[in-house]
């Protein structure tokens, strides 16, 4: 019986944190010091939230009030992510195109810029999982709070909805995708650290995983 995997998007799948990226593009013509201010406020509220210091709704509230970005930054946004794909994952295509059926993305991220890219790479649309955002006309005005992937034990809510009746394993940076581990939603977590490597996960993580390869050496199938 072959496992699925269920991965991560931001700082996983691709190499940075996304909201950071659509950040920098939507202040695109701001002095660069007032940029630079923003841009390490939200670095300090995603490494709180990926910590598991603060809750996941708190941390995408705060850092969306930073900046005002729009559908025209989420097409400039999808057209950068296709460069900012994880190496390891890069070079291992034909296998997630191969696999489809078994793998599925579930992320804090957002699907309006997430589902272009992960469909790329074969992945159904209808197993990919993340937040959405709210319209004004073209204006973002804010994310849908009834989503699940809002809380922090969200990612393992949909797990759980999927009714996986094979051994699955989850793959990711950050605490959020640790506790679907931690509250029997998956077999294992694996600490994927190719990106970023963060010191409160790697204390409480069993297995780390440094690529992709080390990802499918682990699963042996």
């Amino acid at each position: 019986m072959k496992t699925i995997l269920i991965i991560d998007f931001d700082s996983t799948f691709i190499t940075g944190e996304s909201l950071e990226m659509l950040a920098e593009i939507a202040m695109k013509d701001f002095p660069s010091e007032k940029r630079q201010e923003i841009l390490t406020k939200m670095t300090q509220i995603t490494n709180d939230g990926m910590s598991g210091k603060i809750d996941l709704r708190t941390s995408l509230r705060n850092r969306l009030k930073l900046f005002q970005p729009n559908k025209k930054h989420i097409r400039l946004l999808t057209q950068l992510l296709e460069q900012t794909v994880t190496p390891s994952f890069k070079k291992n295509k034909k296998f997630i195109e191969d696999n489809s059926e078994r793998i599925y993305f579930v992320s804090g991220g957002f699907i309006d810029y997430m589902i272009p890219l992960l469909i790329s790479f074969g992945i159904k649309e209808d197993h990919i999982f993340g937040n959405s955002f709210n319209y004004l006309n073209d204006e973002i005005v804010g994310f849908d709070e009834k989503n699940p992937l809002v809380e922090s034990d969200g990612k393992g809510k949909i797990v759980e909805s999927l009714k996986l009746a094979e051994r699955s394993v989850v793959i990711g940076d950050g605490y959020t995708d640790y506790l679907v581990y931690k509250n029997g939603f998956a077999a294992d977590f694996l600490l994927f650290t190719e990106n970023v490597r963060r010191a409160t996960l790697v204390d409480i993580s069993k297995i780390e995983v440094k690529s992709f390869d080390e990802v499918l050496n682990f699963i042996g199938d």
